[in-house]
């Protein structure tokens, strides 16, 4: 039951969100549609980062913070934390070690990509928790979102195959604005 429960807390139906914008980013480095057979572990890795690690690791801290008003929320009611199935300590615990599988995992697709997933973690807590909590402040909750989605997820795409600098501005302004 607590595995179930963890598996939703990573919003399986999510995880797309990063894994399109790395793809289109990877795409756009490589001229390619398919890796080569010598980058799949890169590949591999960047998957499992941008889908359960960095989701469960950012949507705990998101969850264990929104409590008091999830449980108001009718659509919530079936969240793990908000029914018992997991405890706020079950979700600390999950941060932490989604965050720390998430960065050890990235270092096997690049060091830019695991400063890259450390970033994601970090504007995750930002996000989410007091006091920045960027969440409820007007205009930073849609910026963060179309930072992490639009720029930072193709550039973690991108990093698997060329230096980040290389990365095309316009692609970045283009991916921020489709975002929001």
């Amino acid at each position: 039951m607590k595995v179930w429960a963890a598996i939703r807390l990573t919003r399986p139906w999510f995880w797309p969100l990063g894994w399109g914008g790395a793809y289109l980013g990877w795409v756009l480095a490589a001229g390619r549609w398919v890796p080569p057979a010598g980058a799949v572990p890169e590949a591999v890795a960047a998957g499992v980062v941008l889908g359960p690690l960095i989701w469960g690791a950012v949507l705990a801290v998101n969850d264990l913070h929104d409590l008091p008003s999830d449980r108001r929320n009718p659509r919530k009611s079936t969240a793990p934390l908000v029914t018992g199935v997991l405890t706020a300590a079950d979700l600390v615990r999950g941060y932490r070690w989604g965050g720390v599988a998430a960065v050890g995992v990235a270092v096997a697709a690049g060091p830019m990509f695991a400063a890259g997933t450390a970033t994601v973690l970090l504007l995750g807590w930002l996000y989410s928790a007091p006091p920045a909590r960027l969440k409820a402040r007007p205009g930073a909750d849609v910026a963060v979102n179309a930072l992490v989605v639009g720029v930072l997820a193709p550039v973690a795409g991108w990093s698997l195959q060329r230096p980040v600098g290389e990365y095309p501005a316009v692609m970045a302004l283009l991916g921020l604005l489709l975002a929001a």
